[in-house]
């Protein structure tokens, strides 16, 4: 993504360090590793509704989910199974 300013990088950087950290999947990790990680995060928002992913598809992304709650539905029926919380992955 592309910055302003400098400034804007390194708050944006920061953050992003912050809200890793505060993850379980995170938890312990060094900056190094978790700069690498940051590197390669793409942000992407979704709506109310909106569907991330289905039971079936192959895998290439990993989701780490900032804000709000999502809902893991499956089969035909859309049975929910859990409903997953910010920094989770």
């Amino acid at each position: 993504a592309g910055f302003k300013t400098e400034r804007s990088k390194r708050l944006c950087t920061a953050f992003r360090h912050e809200c890793l950290r505060k993850s379980p999947f995170f938890a312990g990790r060094d900056l190094v590793f978790l700069e690498m990680v940051i590197g390669e995060l793409q942000i992407e928002i979704f709506s109310e509704g909106d569907t991330i992913m289905r039971q079936g598809d192959n895998g290439d992304k990993m989701y780490f989910l900032y804000c709000g709650d999502v809902d893991v539905l499956i089969g035909p029926n859309e049975l929910k199974v859990a409903t997953l919380s910010s920094a989770t992955v």
